[in-house]
């Protein structure tokens, strides 16, 4: 059983089912995509078209996860996830 760098709410655990997202796919949004808003602690990863790394090909799985969205919570707990590919455009977090 693989290590993981964080911990789940069960909210978070009942999310990933849903939307169909595993534990390697939350680090590598964790590692690579963009955080739009840190407050408190807390940070929002918001996987854009831009943060994917150069070395994923277009047709590579990883590709899905463009737009989702990653809470997680100033003691390291993944709180939520969720899918919304205009979740940076049409959020209220960004800097202005």
């Amino acid at each position: 059983m693989r290590k993981l760098k964080y911990w789940l709410t069960e909210h978070a655990c009942e999310r990933l089912i849903d939307r169909n997202l595993y534990d390697d796919e939350i680090d590598f949004i964790r590692d690579y995509g963009h955080v739009i808003r840190q407050f408190g602690g807390t940070k929002v990863y918001y996987m854009l078209k831009k943060s994917m790394p150069s070395h994923i090909s277009a047709n590579h799985p990883y590709q899905r996860l463009i737009g989702v969205v990653v809470v997680e919570g100033s003691n390291g707990q993944i709180i939520t996830t969720y899918r919304n590919r205009k979740a940076l455009s049409n959020s209220k977090w960004k800097t202005k």
